[in-house]
């Protein structure tokens, strides 16, 4: 009774930690770079809409404010290259299109 108790037990371990490593095996994301800053310049890594702006692969934009809550950033403020700057933007949906760009 003791064996069949745990193997139940560790076959359902092992059923729920299957999904979490499958998940991770995902296609990799763009990365934000810990020592994103106000000046930055980004990169869009796939065509992306923000706000009314539309932005293809390869379009350059520069973070002009971080906006954080508890110490963590939440949205960013980013200025296009035509001069037009776009508020509010959630950090998150610039850490999945955007990375850094090399100087």
């Amino acid at each position: 009774m003791t064996r069949t108790f745990t193997a139940v037990l560790l076959g359902l371990g092992l059923a729920l930690t299957l999904p979490a490593s499958s998940a991770e095996a995902g296609p990799p994301r763009p990365a934000a770079s810990p020592d994103l800053k106000v000046g930055s310049e980004l990169v869009a890594v796939r065509d992306v809409t923000l706000r009314q702006a539309k932005l293809v692969k390869g379009s350059h934009v520069t973070v002009v404010h971080i906006a954080k809550q508890a110490g963590k950033p939440v949205a960013l403020h980013l200025e296009l290259k035509d001069g037009h700057v776009l508020r509010g933007v959630a950090y998150r949906k610039i850490t999945d299109n955007f990375r850094q760009a090399k100087r």
